[in-house]
């Protein structure tokens, strides 16, 4: 899901409709047929503040919707830089993996702390004891992408 679209008064409805804004009635509806459909449901949420390694109130409320709602991991990209990763445990004890922004991996952005972004590590089973999948374990690789210059700006545009 995305929070929305940057350019939206040049977007068409139909592209509009194409691009999973982000709704709670949607979600919802998704999660509920995910849960019909599949043993682990990740959810990739395009979200945050760019810039910013503080998460947002915003993405705390999607992300208690989206737990509550049964959702077992989130990743979380937009800021270009990285924030926070915690694990949730439900009460039911399962316990959901949230990434709320791992960073920009294809370019450097004149950005403080854009130039680093982390690789997530996840290993997911399916439990001994129901059809469901579970996180096992977590880790994530730090990466750093070199900025070459006016040169490597000049070869993108």
């Amino acid at each position: 899901y995305t929070y929305g679209l940057s350019n939206e008064n040049e977007v068409t409805d139909e592209e509009k409709k194409s691009a999973n804004i982000y709704s709670e009635e949607l979600a919802q509806k998704d999660i509920e047929y995910a849960k019909q459909n599949s043993n682990y449901i990740i959810a990739i949420m395009h979200w945050g503040d760019v810039n910013s390694s503080e998460i947002s109130e915003y993405q705390r409320n999607i992300t208690a919707f989206l737990v509550k709602n049964g959702v077992d991991m989130i990743l979380g990209s937009h800021p270009s830089v990285v924030e926070p990763m915690e694990i949730i445990q439900t009460e039911e004890g399962k316990n959901v993996l949230v990434a709320y922004s791992l960073g920009n991996y294809i370019s450097t952005l004149k950005y403080a702390n854009a130039d680093v972004e982390l690789i997530l590590n996840i290993q997911i089973a399916k439990s001994s004891d129901s059809d469901k999948a579970i996180l096992q374990k977590v880790d994530y690789t730090p990466i750093y992408v070199l900025d070459n210059g006016t040169k490597a700006e000049n070869d993108l545009n």
